[in-house]
């Protein structure tokens, strides 16, 4: 890992896992430091953000996709290695639990008002080829680490950012980028 100073564009290598070992996949920034999941190390790292220490956080596989934090839960999804989406409690350093997917993995997350929102698909081998079908935008409930909703889209599933009072979702079959009034999704999500 690199912290980049934006001012004097000088960098500071952070070491986060042994040599050999894949590198982090996915990071998520709190005021106290960075959380970064290396998938197989099956952890979540912590960088402290005023001392750049790293400590290793035991728990649940977080892989490639992206992590939100509700309280004190970062929730990460299993992307390619399970279709959940899997919690940590930051506090405890204890799992908290998964929510499950059903057949579908999750691509990425974000944190609406106090909703998960993930962009997850269905793929499936064909002829060696890998394709994304059903590609929908799914409500999360972590206290009850439950899927409340489920929006099918015509494309989705990839990445997602807040941006603009929106939700932006990459559209891995079509090549799209899709944009949600995040007022609009509260309403969708409760009705």
């Amino acid at each position: 890992m690199l912290r980049i100073d934006p001012v004097t564009g000088e960098d500071t290598k952070i070491k986060i896992v042994t040599q050999g070992s894949s590198g982090p996949q996915s990071l998520l920034a709190d005021d106290g430091g960075v959380f970064v999941a290396v998938s197989r190390d099956k952890a979540l790292y912590r960088i402290d953000a005023a001392t750049e220490t790293v400590e290793k956080l035991q728990g649940e596989v977080f892989a490639c996709g992206g992590m939100a934090k509700v309280g004190q839960i970062v929730w990460g999804t299993g992307c390619f290695s399970g279709p959940w989406v899997a919690g940590f409690d930051t506090q405890t350093l204890q799992p908290a639990g998964r929510i499950d997917l059903g057949d579908r993995f999750g691509e990425s997350l974000a944190l609406v008002d106090d909703r998960l929102w993930a962009s997850i698909a269905v793929e499936a081998d064909e002829a060696g080829k890998l394709v994304t079908s059903r590609t929908p935008l799914a409500v999360l409930d972590p206290a009850l680490k439950s899927v409340t909703r489920t929006f099918e889209l015509l494309d989705g599933g990839g990445p997602t950012a807040l941006a603009g009072d929106r939700l932006w979702v990459v559209g891995r079959a079509g090549n799209t980028i899709l944009g949600f009034d995040t007022a609009d999704l509260a309403t969708a999500a409760t009705g």
